[in-house]
C-alpha cells in the first residue's frame, strides 16, 4: 500500500494513468473491429472521446450482439470496474496532470491506493479485454470469409 502523497504522485499515478489509457485504447480497438461486421449497431467511426463509460457501452452492446449465448456476468463485473475508474478520472486527466486548467489539484482527497487490489483488478480487466478482443477478431475474420465466399451470389 502506498501511503504518502509523494509516492502516489511519482509512482502510482503514472501506473494508473497508463492502465486507464490501455482500457480506453482496447475499447476503441474492439469498436474498430466491430465496425467491420456489425451493421446492426450502426457504428460509423471510433468515438473521439476519453469517456470510457461511453466506449464501454458500445463494446458491451457489440459483445452481446455478437455472442448472445455468453453469460453477462463478466460483462457486468468489468462494467463495475470501469465505472469505478471513471468515477475517479472521468476525462483521463486526473492521473495525468497534478492540476486542472483552473489550478485545482486533482485527486486531492485521495489518501492512499491499495496497490495489491489495483494490480489484481488490472490483471482481471486485461485478461477479459484480451479474450473479448480475440473473440471479436475471430468473428470479424469469419464474417469477412463468408462475405468473400458468397460475394458472387
Amino acid at each position: 500500500m502506498v501511503n504518502t502523497r509523494s509516492e502516489l504522485d511519482t509512482f502510482i499515478y503514472p501506473v494508473v494513468f497508463c492502465f486507464r489509457h490501455s482500457i480506453e485504447l482496447e475499447l476503441k480497438d474492439m469498436i474498430k473491429t466491430g465496425m467491420v461486421f456489425s451493421e446492426d449497431l450502426k457504428i460509423k467511426k471510433i468515438p473521439d472521446t476519453h469517456d470510457i463509460i461511453h466506449l464501454w457501452g458500445i463494446v458491451k452492446k457489440l459483445l452481446i450482439a455478437t455472442f448472445p449465448d455468453e453469460g453477462q456476468g463478466p460483462l457486468n463485473h468489468v462494467g463495475r470496474c470501469i465505472n469505478e475508474i471513471d468515477a475517479v478520472d472521468k476525462k483521463s486527466m486526473a492521473f495525468r496532470y497534478p492540476m486542472d486548467l483552473n489550478g485545482n489539484q486533482h485527486l486531492d482527497k485521495m489518501k492512499y491506493i491499495n496497490t495489491i487490489n489495483l494490480a489484481k483488478t488490472m490483471k482481471a480487466i486485461n485478461n477479459f479485454m484480451g479474450a473479448a478482443s480475440s473473440m471479436l477478431d475471430m468473428a470479424k475474420d469469419h464474417h469477412l470469409e463468408m462475405m468473400n465466399e458468397f460475394r458472387d451470389y
